[in-house]
């Protein structure tokens, strides 16, 4: 039989009447009644153990009575007891919906201190463990740009002290773990080897980019991103990684080195989306959607810009562009074009637009004569 809190006794020993020990019961009340066939005296009690009892281990508690489980709620058990009126009564009577309303409580508190949880409700924490974190507020914001920070340097040069300098910190463990995070803006991870290479590389491409990620917690995840992603190491990115994770790992990491007092800046690259748009658009179910992504236009683009008639339009075009303009007859467009077009580049002064024009008509009538 499973363990309960709540048993519902008879007993025809009527004295000594069963004695309150808070150490054992939270609650406990009986009925003194008399059996309407045989009129014999009995005792009708329900008791809330502190903790949850099998059926032998209440038996031992009780031994002279008729035990059995309680299926109905606390009010309904101890209500039957009382219902002849004369009664003894110890203790709180639990809540009948003290579970719901405990774990209740649990997940208001996983808002503001897990660790307060784990200490008040051991039980409830290791058996809803998924259910507490996953109610926790963590930031979940994606960033402008990748957030990884690799300081490199000797040792005893203040790389993680200058990290810790910044407040709110958590120094992570040197494995794939989050246990313990608390939504911290900046997280530490030290002392970074080679050895950790194969492994480790994986993990901090998806930790050090811009969007949130599900991190591993036991028995349970969370959704997650840190503003910041440090990393110490007494060597150089290169010196750890290669080939196509020190690719990735360079496109998402400031490196601050320390033994030459130098910053590298992360070398990120803008995306071919014309090729990827391509590729989706080939796929089944994909070929009507829209792309959003902002387009950045190489030099040797054809542009075509519709102009509504009085529209004014100002078109920094490079040298190798070729622009298709649309114009209607009312339309003013004023085009900048680089000294090396062969299109004509008007006057900068009102002198300058009154000699050329001069010069214009003397050539005019130069060819007239």
């Amino acid at each position: 039989m499973s363990r309960c809190h709540g048993w519902c006794f008879t007993t025809f020993k009527t004295e000594p009447e069963p004695v309150f020990d808070e150490r054992v019961f939270s609650y406990l009340v009986f009925g003194r009644e008399t059996c309407p066939t045989s009129g014999r005296r009995h005792l009708q009690g329900f008791v809330w153990f502190v903790d949850r009892k099998r059926f032998a281990s209440a038996k031992k508690i009780f031994p002279d009575c008729h035990l059995e489980a309680s299926k109905g709620s606390p009010q309904q058990a101890a209500d039957y007891c009382k219902k002849d009126g004369d009664f003894q009564e110890y203790g709180r009577l639990p809540d009948s919906q003290h579970k719901s309303n405990a774990f209740a409580a649990v997940l208001a508190a996983a808002e503001e201190d897990v660790d307060a949880i784990k200490r008040d409700y051991p039980g409830l924490y290791l058996r809803y463990k998924k259910n507490i974190l996953s109610s926790v507020a963590f930031r979940t914001r994606e960033l402008e740009n990748s957030c990884g920070v690799w300081i490199c340097g000797p040792p005893r040069c203040g790389k993680d002290a200058g990290v810790r300098r910044l407040g709110d910190v958590y120094s992570k463990p040197l494995n794939k773990w989050w246990d313990g995070y608390r939504d911290e803006e900046f997280v530490l991870v030290s002392d970074i080897e080679p050895s950790h290479s194969a492994w480790l590389g994986y993990y901090l491409k998806i930790w050090s980019d811009r969007y949130p990620f599900q991190a591993e917690i036991k028995g349970a995840s969370i959704l997650i991103r840190p503003v910041k992603i440090f990393c110490t190491s007494n060597f150089r990115l290169e010196e750890v990684f290669s080939g196509q994770i020190l690719d990735a790992l360079q496109a998402r990491f400031n490196i601050f080195d320390r033994y030459d007092n130098t910053v590298k800046r992360r070398q990120e690259s803008a995306p071919n989306w014309s090729v990827f748009d391509q590729l989706l658009k080939e796929e089944d179910g994909l070929a009507e959607m829209t792309f959003t992504e902002n387009v950045p236009v190489p030099s040797t683009a054809v542009i075509n810009v519709p102009v509504p008639s009085t529209a004014v339009i100002n078109v920094p075009v490079p040298s190798t562009a070729v622009v298709n303009v649309p114009v209607p007859s009312t339309a003013v467009i004023n085009v900048p074009v680089l000294s090396t077009s062969e299109e004509y580049i008007p006057a900068t002064s009102m002198n300058d637009s009154y000699s050329s024009s001069e010069q214009f008509q003397k050539k005019k009538k130069t060819r007239r004569n």
